[in-house]
């Protein structure tokens, strides 16, 4: 994000300033549709982060109603028998809101892959 932010020239918003916006003017009219593509990449990134955690929820959910998905998965194994049926069926259900959050902003995803790192 940081770099992307530092690669939009100065000359689009001072030309921004010169035309009457002001500082949030510029940056909610100018610069937030610009990086809607590495907003799009970073929101993806951080909810499929989030959406998969599972030291963290294990460690804080104290009963079974306040296990996350991939914690409640996780009590299918048991130490002599696996509920293999019941883990595969939570595991679709895990992946769909993933998968369809990254079709949803696909085209901005790619984007924005493609022009991180790069310079002007």
């Amino acid at each position: 994000m940081r770099q992307f932010f530092l690669s939009i020239p100065k000359s689009v918003e001072e030309a921004a300033i010169i035309d009457g916006l002001s500082r949030f003017g510029v940056f909610f009219r100018i610069v937030l549709p610009m990086a809607k593509p590495v907003l799009s990449t970073q929101f993806i990134l951080m909810f499929t982060g989030n959406w998969n955690s599972f030291l963290w929820p294990s460690l804080l959910a104290t009963r079974d109603n306040m296990y996350t998905l991939p914690v409640g998965l996780n009590s299918f194994y048991g130490q002599y028998f696996q509920f293999w049926d019941q883990v595969l069926a939570g595991v679709m259900i895990l992946s769909v809101p993933a998968i369809i959050i990254f079709l949803i902003s696909q085209r901005n995803f790619i984007k924005g892959i493609s022009t991180t790192g790069m310079k002007g």
